[in-house]
């Protein structure tokens, strides 16, 4: 379903990320993804949430300051995976109490998050 996930600050720092096939830096994608999101909530209330690319689509979800991004192949449904990462969502905050006043931009204790979230992310094997 999810094929590749991104959770960032709205500095555009990587909190996590799940890469299928890495063709670009995370921190590089995070960051352009970020300036995105900045400049769609100037020109639109409710900012960037969807977007495609030649084969790949993408979904964005912002929560508390904190920015989900899931890509997915056009196969699948755009509704069926914005439920998806709101699951996604409620998962990430209930695991992980991030005061971000207090964040000191350590990372490592989102690595596991992965194996909360398998069953929705597509396997390399799909």
């Amino acid at each position: 379903m999810v094929q590749d996930l991104w959770i960032l600050l709205n500095s555009g720092q990587v909190l996590y990320n799940r890469v299928f096939e890495e063709k670009i830096d995370p921190n590089l994608f995070c960051a352009m993804m970020s300036v995105l999101e900045i400049m769609a909530q100037e020109l639109s209330e409710g900012g960037l949430t969807n977007f495609e690319m030649n084969n790949k689509s993408f979904s964005l979800l912002k929560k508390n300051d904190i920015l989900f991004i899931a890509s997915y192949t056009n196969k699948n449904k755009e509704n069926r995976v914005n439920k998806e990462l709101e699951l996604i969502v409620k998962k990430f905050f209930k695991l992980y109490d991030l005061n971000l006043l207090t964040f000191a931009g350590e990372i490592t204790k989102f690595k596991d998050f992965e194996e909360e979230i398998e069953d929705s992310l597509e396997s390399l094997r799909d």
